[in-house]
């Protein structure tokens, strides 16, 4: 249940809503013991009902608050007030936030609250919380046409789907496009729908456009945190990954619930090589929502490449979204020694997602050390307009075929050779989001 300004959690008086964070609503409210602002996250209810997951968010919430690094969130508090549990944080993005809020936020309270339940149920990143989601979206904008944020959100929700192939590429980029276009009819200086135009750009290969668009973002709101994260995979697909990485570590010190942004950072460290920190991330995002989509095979990848084929199956059997599943299952066999099975699962893989997941394809034949059939593939992906191909260059499942004598030639084809990306001028630079 949304809260309105005035309303009273124990010592905390509330200001206004923030939108919907990694986990529950935020909201900006005042400390009236210390005087001081902080964003007081609000749990759903199926979390605060529910023992184990309620105790698994307060073990990761104790963990957080007694860690002291430059990278970590200020926590100040888990709190109960009259059986409503909530968090409460340094409030590093209440500006930048509320302006957009002010500026863009439907004035129809209930199409603000189905927006919030819709974000929130996108975050779980599994086909049937998609499907809910998008309803609610679609029920938000018939009572408020012109609500941008709202566009934004369908558009992210579509971008999403396209990624774990929930949705054709081609049909899921002309979607996104034209929601992106009525956000923009509705409010061209809504800075997430062009950053969102930059991560649609990153989907068909156009690393100028994706800067272009981010620059724009960047331009109209330097500090919102979905136009940064969204800037730092341009950043990623330009193989710059520390930089990428600060990025992701500010926003999540600022919005320590923030489970996408903890999801790409994990994202990050394992292209970067930081296998143990990738793991972190992920356990992260688990620990505070079990059901999110597309952690387990994070965690099965690495552990693939620590030499844990077991426990790369045992995540991966956990894991909720097919195409993730049956991309690590031919892998996993193949390490476990088990042919015919790992033989059988790549059968299964290409008779279902043969258009729609050819750059997984190709990373399964590279893995295998069958580099004839992993660049047979990659040409497949070229062909589909597989959105995955923006990172490639730095795919540390194609670092067998990095010295096969078609390897820089296939970069440049697609435009990821290391002078081609060198003449992407983009660059970010990064807010102070403390408060």
């Amino acid at each position: 249940m949304a809260l309105s300004a005035g309303t009273r959690l124990g010592a905390y008086e509330v200001i206004g809503p923030l939108g919907a964070g990694g986990m529950g609503e935020v909201y900006r409210a005042k400390d009236t013991r210390l005087g001081r602002d902080v964003a007081i996250k609000v749990l759903p209810a199926d979390v605060a009902a529910h023992p184990d997951r309620l105790a698994r968010f307060e073990r990761e919430a104790r963990t957080v608050a007694g860690l002291n690094h430059p990278n970590i969130v200020v926590l100040h508090s888990v709190e109960d007030a009259d059986g409503t549990r909530f968090l409460t944080s340094a409030s590093g993005r209440a500006k930048a936030e509320v302006a957009k809020a002010a500026k863009s936020r439907t004035s129809n309270p209930h199409a603000y609250a189905l927006y919030v339940q819709a974000v929130q149920l996108a975050l779980r990143k599994t086909p049937e919380a998609f499907r809910k989601s998008d309803a609610l979206y679609e029920e938000a904008l018939k009572i408020d046409p012109s609500y941008a944020p709202a566009w934004d959100g369908w558009a992210r929700n579509i971008i999403n789907q396209m990624s774990l192939v929930l949705l054709p590429a081609r049909e899921g980029v002309t979607r996104a496009r034209e929601a992106l276009e009525r956000a923009h009819a509705s409010d061209p200086e809504y800075a997430p729908a062009h950053a969102r135009l930059g991560t649609l750009s990153l989907a068909e290969n156009d690393l100028a456009a994706a800067a272009r668009h981010f620059e724009r973002a960047l331009a109209l709101d330097p500090g919102n945190p979905s136009v940064l994260v969204n800037s730092a995979m341009l950043l990623k697909d330009l193989g710059r990954l520390d930089e990428a990485i600060a990025i992701d570590e500010a926003v999540v010190r600022d919005d320590p619930l923030d489970l996408a942004t903890h999801t790409n950072l994990g994202i990050m460290h394992a292209l970067a090589g930081h296998l143990d920190e990738a793991i972190a991330c992920a356990n992260t995002v688990l620990s505070l929502n079990p059901d999110r989509g597309g952690n387990h095979s994070m965690i099965c990848d690495i552990l693939l490449r620590k030499g844990d084929a077991a426990g790369a199956l045992a995540e991966l059997e956990r894991e909720p979204i097919e195409i993730c599943r049956l991309t690590g299952l031919p892998m996993v066999y193949f390490a476990l020694g088990r042919t015919a099975d790992a033989d059988e699962a790549l059968d299964v893989l290409i008779t279902k997602y043969e258009r729609d997941a050819a750059y997984n394809i190709a990373c399964v034949h590279a893995y295998r050390g069958d580099a004839d059939k992993a660049f047979e593939w990659l040409e497949r992906a070229v062909q589909y307009g597989d959105g995955a191909l923006g990172q490639v260059a730095i795919e540390p499942l194609f670092s067998s075929i990095h010295s096969d004598p078609r390897w820089l030639p296939f970069l440049r084809k697609v435009g990821k050779a290391p002078e081609q990306i060198a003449r992407i001028e983009f660059r970010v630079t990064l807010p102070d989001l403390a408060p």
